[in-house]
């Protein structure tokens, strides 16, 4: 189990993309990450500061260019990973190993 402080390991940020990102937190839930999706519309810089502030210790835009793509980037305070769509495992491996 997480031994971080959050009560989250991951923020997702939808760029108009409710519904894949309500997927994929779906996806990353069931493999026991704990997800929480930027719900707020709040600007994405605000969304990173809360997050921070928050002791979140990961991030994930997902927008247009993600869905196309089928790319994401898989954001912690100082790094940023690219990552397949898809591989879900990728994801939920990186955010375990971490802490």
């Amino acid at each position: 189990e997480s031994t971080s402080d959050s009560l989250y390991d991951l923020l997702i940020i939808p760029m108009d993309t409710n519904k894949e990102s309500l997927l994929l937190a779906s996806k990353l839930r069931n493999n026991g990450i704990k997800v929480i999706i930027e719900m707020n519309k709040r600007k994405v810089k605000k969304a990173l500061e809360s997050a921070n502030k928050n002791g979140i210790p990961y991030v994930i835009i997902l927008g247009q260019n993600e869905i196309d793509t089928n790319t994401i980037e898989l954001k912690d305070m100082n790094n940023s990973i690219k990552i397949n769509l898809d591989n879900t495992n990728e994801i939920v491996d990186i955010i375990k190993n971490k802490h």
